[in-house]
This record gives structure tokens, sequence and C-alpha cells, in this order.
């Protein structure tokens, strides 16, 4: 056979385009792998409750909100549409360019002592609507596990703890920082089952409303 140097460079030309070849595919599939653990790590920040809580308050903060606003807030967004409008309408009026959350943040600072008594009345309301849920689950566990330590020596739940809080705040009382589950259902019948504290003025549409979203 004759030796021919084109042969041979091309050849050789063939075996690094191949070898380039698979190092790129290498290289694909390690930045594939990379973009998995990128996207797994991206749902599970924003599927965190205190990640979507950050998105959804910080262009809130902006307009100045904070935790003090939060009960004035709750009330002012359960409202019924109409008598939420009729609530802004003279804000709207006053500065007509203003943003709606601005226009939302201004009545809410106004009004602030009224409707955070109002928001937190409303949020007790929900809350122990909630933890009658509970009741019925712990006694449906029971029910199905006779065998098994009863409900009340289980430890408190968090609901329970953060109710017995609200309720404590609302009555001005303290409130037991560590018991039983028993006796924690024992203390908010004691001290909030009989006489939750009701908003003055959402209508009757506004409470339906709640109990339809619970």
């Amino acid at each position: 056979m004759i030796y021919d140097s084109n042969v041979e460079k091309l050849a050789r030309a063939a075996r690094d385009a191949e070898k380039e070849a698979d190092q790129l595919q290498e290289r694909v599939q390690a930045a594939r792998k990379a973009a998995r653990a990128a996207a797994r790590n991206v749902a599970k920040a924003t599927g965190s409750k205190s990640f979507n809580a950050h998105a959804l308050y910080a262009h809130q903060e902006a307009v100045g909100y904070s935790a003090e606003h939060a009960n004035a807030l709750y009330y002012l967004r359960t409202l019924p549409l109409d008598a939420y409008l009729a609530e802004l309408r003279p804000f709207a009026d006053a500065k007509p360019r203003d943003s709606l959350i601005a226009i939302e943040h201004e009545a809410v600072s106004t009004n602030l002592k009224e409707w955070d008594e109002l928001g937190a009345s409303l949020y007790l309301d929900k809350e122990w609507r909630a933890y009658a849920k509970d009741c019925d689950a712990f006694r449906q566990w029971q029910a199905e596990n006779p065998d098994k330590v009863g409900w009340r020596e289980k430890p408190a739940t968090r609901r329970q703890y953060f109710l017995m809080w609200r309720t404590a705040m609302a009555c001005d009382i303290e409130y037991p920082k560590s018991i039983k589950r028993g006796a924690a259902h024992d203390w908010l019948n004691e001290h909030g089952a009989n006489r939750r504290l009701k908003a003055a003025q959402p209508s009757s549409s506004n409470s339906e409303q709640e109990a339809q979203d619970d």
C-alpha cells in the first residue's frame, strides 16, 4: 500500500473529532445533571412557606407595611368587595394616581387601631373554627387506635399553642407554656370556647365567605 500523508491526516482528524464529540457529550450530560439539581433546589425553596411568605410580603414591605399592620390588613381584605371598595374610596379620590397597594396602606394606617381589633377578632374566630376540626381529628384517631396512648396524653399541638397565645392576648392573661394535649384542650375550653371575641362590623356575607374558605 502506498503511504499517503493526506489519508493519515484525515484519519487523525477523524479520531480527534470523535474524541472531542465524546468529551462534549460528557459535558452535556454533566450540565443536564446540574440543571436538574438546580431545578430541584428551586422547587424546594419556592415551595417552602418561608420563601412564599417572603416573596409575597416583599412588595408590601416596600410601601411601609410591617407586622403591626397584619391584623388590620387581614380585616380589610376579608371584607366583601363592595365594603372593601367603600373603605378605600376616600383615599383613592384624594390620590387617584397612587397604586392600589399604596392606597391600601394609607387606609390601613389611618384606621389602624380599630381595624387591628377587628382583624384580631376575625383571626381568632377563624383559628377557633380550624381548631374544632383538629378536635374532631383527635377523637377520630382515638376511636381508630383504642390500644394506643390517649390523645389527651400526647404533647400539645402547634395549633393549640398558637391558639392559646392568641386567646391569652385577647383576654390579657397568661397561658401555659408546656402541657399535654388534653390539658391544652381544657384550657382553651375554659378561656375561649364560650366567649370568643366577635368582630363588630363584618357583614353576614363576609362570615359566610370565611366559613366557605375553611
